[in-house]
């Protein structure tokens, strides 16, 4: 199965940053800020989990995680920011992760930027195979 690793860098108020490797593909991501897990407002938690081809009626073809425990519907789609919401931040993912070709600011909020052209690639990268995700941290 191929591999794809998300190497988180920092979390913060803004939301949990870092980079996706994906074989000679390479994108910046951004998930909610690590909050215990907890369903539609935390990140992942760090492991390995795998990943499958989904159709979401809200962001079309996407992929999704499967297994994380006490969490259901966690995508990989496009967006921006991942702010805590319980601050009053803007956040464009209930739990989800966001990719990007760089990071930046949106809102004023540190987030990922051209997510759209980004994550396509990643989905044309990805062939519709099912996939292993690696979750790391180095913060």
């Amino acid at each position: 199965m191929r591999c794809i690793y998300l190497i988180r860098k920092s979390t913060s108020k803004f939301g949990t940053f870092g980079f996706l490797i994906f074989e000679d593909f390479r994108a910046f991501t951004c998930e909610p800020p690590s909050k215990n897990n907890q369903p539609r407002l935390s990140c992942i938690p760090k492991g390995e989990y795998e990943i499958i081809y989904y159709y979401s009626p809200h962001f079309g073809w996407v992929y999704t995680v499967k297994d994380v425990p006490n969490r259901s519907f966690i995508l990989t789609h496009t967006g921006n920011v991942g702010g805590d919401t319980e601050l009053g931040l803007k956040t464009d993912t209930l739990g989800c992760i966001v990719i990007g070709k760089y990071i930046g600011k949106v809102f004023g909020q540190t987030a990922v930027c051209l997510s759209r052209p980004t994550f396509r690639r990643f989905m044309e990268k990805a062939e519709k195979q099912k996939l292993k995700l690696i979750i790391l941290e180095v913060y």
